[in-house]
């Protein structure tokens, strides 16, 4: 990784939310095992793609088909768009083609938030990446969350700035802005890719 360093130092505007107050230099100390070195610091991101909306506790949730059915793996075997794919399983690697349950119903990418999430930098795969099984915006009010930020399960979900929802890119490269009050499981059937669910936009 010692050769990589200077790029990973770098700030990329176009992935930086103008609402992130906090992440204006889209550049932050480093809070997490990447680099013994303390004083590092990392690019980082405002955007991460969509796992999935499988995952273990505190909200256990997995598909039954399609995708990875029935793991609740969601960083290594997600049920969205991308993951970290640490089992180099040739079929996570997404195409047009795999996203059966439609391109327009189909989130690929969603909003972070830096500061509250220790693993939120642009070139590490499990740092990319988030995930759609817990609520938009968890615990935005409830906990402070740049305490608990290097706690994966306060962080692996999607958050953002904006007052009540968050702002989400789908698979036809449309936007849209999801409520926090989304109806959980449509939330987590907008975020598989061939799950078959008939979930849309609400």
């Amino acid at each position: 990784m010692a050769a990589n360093t200077a790029a990973f130092k770098t700030a990329i505007r176009a992935l930086l939310c103008p609402s992130d107050g906090s992440n204006t230099s889209g550049v932050m100390a480093n809070r997490s095992n990447l680099d013994s070195n303390a004083a590092s610091s990392w690019g980082t991101t405002n955007y991460k793609a969509v796992s999935g909306a499988n995952y273990g506790a505190p909200f256990a949730n997995s598909s039954t088909v399609g995708r990875n059915a029935v793991s609740q793996d969601n960083r290594d075997q997600g049920n969205g768009i991308i993951c970290v794919n640490a089992y180099n399983d040739p079929g996570n690697v997404t195409k047009m083609k795999d996203i059966l349950d439609g391109t327009s119903k189909t989130l690929a990418i969603g909003e972070a938030v830096p500061e509250w999430c220790s693993r939120t930098t642009w070139f590490f795969g499990n740092h990319a990446s988030a995930n759609c099984a817990g609520p938009p915006n968890y615990r935005v009010g409830v906990v402070d969350l740049v305490a608990v930020s290097t706690d994966a399960t306060n962080n692996v979900f999607f958050f953002s700035k904006h007052p009540g929802g968050v702002t989400f890119a789908l698979c036809d490269g449309s936007t849209t802005f999801l409520l926090d009050s989304i109806d959980l499981a449509i939330y987590r059937q907008l975020a598989t890719i061939s799950a078959q669910e008939t979930a849309s936009l609400p």
